[in-house]
């Protein structure tokens, strides 16, 4: 357990040398589940996944219902588009312990990847809901009507579900619990066309962000739950800043991480979520690459997000088509369709537009006729799927089959 802590310590800074001693603990005790899931997170984060994969499969072995390795396991998947492993390890999961609530949430995940009906995602999470405390049930079940809304461009209904999750959260003093809430108002309000209304409810928000707590965590999933970089991106999108005081703020909101104490092996997650997401022309894309060096690599390793948007779309803005396809067929392809049912369709609409500037039109064709079948009669329209046919008219794409 010492060499576990120390591990686990000396992790956020170098991961590396965190391994040597997560095998110590191992080689003194190789049924250690715990440190063969560590090892396995080590080395995903260092992108090494087929090390990864062996850690946690030795994990499992050792300890079946080890919860850990089990979801590091499916968010690696996740990320590589392996959907029905994820749905198989999920059943496999239920069956050995239904009353658990995790591999229901992974089942959910799963059948949207694969891109199984609403209906079928929505019953995965009823009998989420059915394990799970019954006083917090009725919270559970508007986040996740909320979700399936999203999924089925149902803008109209995901607002309802949205404006009921803010008056739960209204009296928190938690920043989170203020940004979910603000983060997604404005995508909506953004895909839906909305601009002006999207930039009212980020100057809104930004106004008010200091008076509420921060997450005391600084890992990855903590940097990715904040609002402000999105926020930033809706007042240029609507000509409220300019670039250059749009990345004054990036610097004002790196420097509070900084302050904070982010670790050096999170820092890449800053310019994620930070410099990428909030690009929104030519002029911030150029800039967000530019102070990409100073935050170098971009983690392999993106769990529970899908940051390959903001990255393809940056590039696509910097007019480097090439590498936009890139990061954009990462995110199409991965199954985190439910976790940022956004993000997820709009990376087909992107995909499209670099697919295009690459001369690939039959790829670029069928990227678009995937916006126009998910959001095709989305209610209000969905600027992505209006560009779609658009496109897909101009191109002379052939009818879906």
């Amino acid at each position: 357990p010492e060499l576990l802590l120390f591990a686990s310590v000396i992790a956020r800074d170098d991961y590396k040398r965190a391994l040597a001693y997560v095998k110590r603990a191992l080689a003194a005790d190789p049924q250690f589940a715990m440190a063969a899931g560590s090892a396995g997170q080590f080395h995903a984060y260092l992108g090494d996944f087929e090390a990864a994969n062996l850690a946690l499969k030795r994990c499992v072995e050792a300890s079946p219902l080890a919860y850990g390795c089990l979801m590091n396991q499916s968010w690696i998947d996740e990320q590589h588009g392996r959907c029905r492993a994820i749905e198989a390890a999920a059943r496999l999961l239920i069956a050995s312990q239904p009353d658990s609530h995790v591999g229901y949430q992974i089942l959910a995940e799963s059948l949207a990847g694969l891109g199984q009906p609403v209906e079928a995602i929505g019953e995965a999470y009823a009998q989420l809901r059915s394990v799970m405390p019954k006083d917090t049930r009725a919270l559970a079940k508007t986040e996740h009507d909320l979700a399936l809304a999203l999924v089925a461009g149902r803008f109209d209904r995901a607002l309802v579900h949205l404006d009921a999750l803010a008056t739960t959260l209204e009296k928190s003093k938690m920043r989170d619990d203020h940004a979910r809430v603000a983060k997604l108002r404005v995508r909506i309000m953004l895909e839906t066309g909305d601009t002006k209304e999207a930039a009212k409810v980020a100057d809104a928000f930004l106004r008010r962000v200091h008076a509420w707590e921060v997450d005391p965590n600084l890992e990855d999933f903590a940097i990715s739950k904040a609002a402000t970089p999105h926020m930033l991106r809706a007042l240029r999108l609507a000509g409220v800043i300019d670039t250059h005081t749009m990345s004054t703020r990036i610097d004002d909101w790196i420097a509070a991480w900084t302050r904070r104490g982010v670790p050096t092996n999170m820092r890449g997650f800053l310019w994620l979520h930070g410099h990428a997401t909030a690009t929104s022309d030519r002029a911030d894309a150029e800039w967000a690459l530019a102070q990409r060096a100073a935050f170098q690599p971009i983690p392999p390793f993106r769990p529970q997000t899908l940051a390959e948007v903001a990255i393809g779309r940056t590039y696509l803005l910097a007019d480097k088509p090439s590498e936009a396809v890139t990061w954009l067929k990462r995110a199409t392809r991965s199954c985190k369709r439910l976790i940022d049912p956004i993000g997820h369709t709009q990376a087909f609409s992107l995909l499209g537009q670099a697919l295009e500037q690459t001369h690939a039109t039959p790829a670029a064709c069928a990227a678009y006729a995937t916006v126009i079948e998910r959001w095709g009669e989305a209610k209000p329209r969905s600027e992505s799927a209006s560009r779609a046919h658009q496109r897909k008219i101009a191109l002379r794409c052939p009818p879906a089959q």
